[in-house]
């Protein structure tokens, strides 16, 4: 999605006639699979990662990389027998809902029945356009449950008696948790 600060700019050049503003705009969709491929993520000089992608591919990070099991230093291991094919689904299309340039400043982490989101907040995504993409993933991992398990509830943003050392980077915050 694209945040807009010319609302009459954005109405003139798409033709739209409306006393309404434009505050946004959103494109759905990734079109065809893909063949497989590999990804360079350079985070930093001294922090590149090389991953395969396969299936609908968008310059985002792998779904592999924004799942933990229990805590930050267990990555989620989508190929545990005992693992929930429908909560790897739900990460996967959390994994894919739209962000601001793409940045995904949210990261998973299971722990039994619950799941705790935590975000990041940086320099080059402002404080609504990171909501925004937080609550695009919120949306698409509950819409999965919620498909496939009755009973699940929302999201709870009060996440302030939850005490547990999840090892998250201090950049990291604890945003909500989904009890499941």
């Amino acid at each position: 999605f694209l945040t807009c600060d010319d609302s009459e700019m954005v109405k003139k050049v798409l033709l739209i006639e409306s006393d309404m503003d434009i505050a946004a705009m959103v494109a759905f969709g990734y079109g065809k699979k893909e063949k497989e491929t590999t990804k360079l993520d350079i985070h930093s000089p001294s922090n590149v990662s090389i991953s395969n992608k396969s299936g609908h591919i968008a310059p985002k990070i792998a779904v592999t990389a924004l799942a933990f099991d229990s805590d930050f230093d267990t990555p989620y291991n989508f190929d545990d027998e005992y693992a929930d094919p429908v909560i790897a689904d739900a990460l996967y299309a959390a994994s894919l809902s739209p962000s601001f340039l793409n940045h995904q400043n949210y990261r998973f982490v299971i722990n039994g029945t619950h799941v705790y989101l935590f975000n990041q907040f940086d320099e080059v995504v402002t404080k609504n356009d990171n909501l925004l993409g937080l609550g695009a993933a919120m949306l698409n991992f509950h819409m999965i449950l919620s498909s496939k398990y009755s009973g699940i509830g929302n999201w709870s943003l009060d996440v302030s008696n939850i005490k547990h050392d999840f090892k998250n980077p201090s950049d990291y915050i604890l945003v909500a948790v989904l009890d499941i």
